[in-house]
């Protein structure tokens, strides 16, 4: 006797009479879309259907292109700052040296505009080493006693004695 829920006739199609079924389906489908455009609405909606797990599957490739491009992005811009911190350092040297040349200009034009008095001579000469004592007073000069220079000579420059 049979139980419940149980069929009376358990007997069912085998296997290869069911891939046959399914393969006869399949190629009558293909048939009447190619002949009569019949499946063109069901497989756009498939491709509605099926578009955000087309889009959750490309994510990761997404993801990682974005990545990629970022730090290719991110190596230029260091290589591009380092380059300007570079200029920028040699540029910055360029107008030291021309602000130095400037003062020095401005310094040599206030000495030349000293006037020499009758019976004293007035010698050029540049500072070679200033000592660190503040009684003793001592400096160094480019020029010696060939030039007329000796010790205790008063020295002038452009802020004065």
């Amino acid at each position: 006797m049979a139980m419940p829920g149980q069929l009376m006739f358990a007997r069912r199609l085998g296997p290869t009479a069911r891939l046959l079924i399914w393969l006869l389906v399949g190629v009558a489908c293909v048939v009447a879309d190619v002949r009569y455009h019949a499946l063109e609405g069901l497989r756009s909606g498939f491709s509605v259907l099926l578009q955000p797990a087309r889009a959750a599957m490309r994510a990761p490739t997404d993801i990682a292109a974005e990545l990629g491009g970022f730090f290719v992005r991110h190596r230029l811009l260091q290589k591009e700052r380092d380059a300007l911190l570079i200029e920028r350092a040699q540029l910055m040297i360029g107008v030291n040296a021309a602000d130095e040349l400037a003062r020095e200009n401005t310094e040599l034009r206030t000495l030349l505009q000293l006037q020499s008095r009758p019976g004293q001579q007035l010698v050029h000469a540049a500072l070679l080493y200033q000592g660190h004592d503040w009684f003793a007073q001592r400096i160094t000069l480019d020029q010696g006693g060939s030039a007329g220079l000796r010790s205790g000579l008063p020295v002038v420059d452009a802020s004065g004695l």
